[in-house]
């Protein structure tokens, strides 16, 4: 029906369509939430993407559309919030350029979380790589090496990922 109105010039039944689709079905991608956005004015489109925000079909897309609508404050607080490490690398480059100090801290709180939760030696070794990541913030290299050695006096029992923090250049 999208691409018929769309097609027909149907702008007002377009627009109910879409709304439809982006607030009822999963969004596995911005495609249609982007359609709408250029058949809403600017108003409206805020209006719209606050609602969107907090709607279950973008749960998934959620960080991927404040990125794309630049709200990189939400953006790095959705991240804290809910995310990863990996899901923070992402958008590591835009966050880091907007905000490095917090985005610093924010990657730090996600790599704290994430070696709490680590169970395994590929666990240990993905958060070490994850660590080295963090020596490219500015101020991240003597904050990486504090959370190594933090972590092996906190975790002192995990030799596997002693091992690994090692491995991955730390001194430890």
């Amino acid at each position: 029906l999208i691409d018929l109105y769309e097609k027909t010039g149907q702008k007002d039944e377009l627009g109910e369509e879409l709304l439809f689709y982006v607030f009822n079905c999963h969004q596995d991608d911005m495609e249609y939430v982007m359609r709408l956005k250029k058949l809403l004015t600017e108003d409206e489109w805020t209006a719209v993407r606050s609602a969107l925000l907090l709607s279950d079909s973008m749960r998934w897309k959620k960080c991927e559309l404040l990125s794309a609508e630049k709200m990189y404050e939400d953006l790095l607080d959705e991240l804290v919030k809910e995310g990863t490490a990996s899901s923070f690398v992402t958008y590591e480059k835009e966050l880091k350029e907007q905000f490095p100090d917090e985005a610093r801290a924010a990657f730090a709180f996600l790599l704290d979380k994430m070696m709490r939760n680590a169970a395994s030696r590929n666990s240990y070794a993905e958060t070490a790589r994850y660590l080295c990541r963090l020596k490219t913030h500015k101020g991240g290299k003597e904050l990486a090496e504090n959370m190594a050695k933090r972590w092996a006096r906190e975790y002192s029992r995990r030799s596997a990922m002693k091992e690994e923090l090692r491995d991955a250049g730390f001194d430890i």
